[in-house]
């Protein structure tokens, strides 16, 4: 799994790994928001911090951009004629 999510407060680490972008951000704001210190690694080993989560998740990854499934190439198609 690319994101590697690592939370620490006082002598607890947790660790969790998501494929979603979307999904280790939002448990990273969470496990910040109740005062643990956080960071998302992703896929490269880039290390991001609560005030770079906006960074990491700014671009959807080619897997996860609506559209990409099979039912979205399938209606483009259609719409293509």
């Amino acid at each position: 799994m690319p994101y590697k999510i690592t939370a620490e407060r006082d002598n607890e680490t947790m660790h969790s790994q998501r494929s979603s972008v979307w999904i280790a951000v939002a448990k990273g704001r969470v496990w910040a928001s109740e005062g643990w210190r956080v960071v998302i690694t992703d896929d490269h080993g880039r290390p991001f911090r609560p005030e770079q989560f906006d960074e990491l998740a700014a671009f959807p990854r080619t897997s996860e951009r609506p559209g990409n499934s099979d039912r979205g190439k399938k209606a483009a198609r259609k719409a293509a004629g």
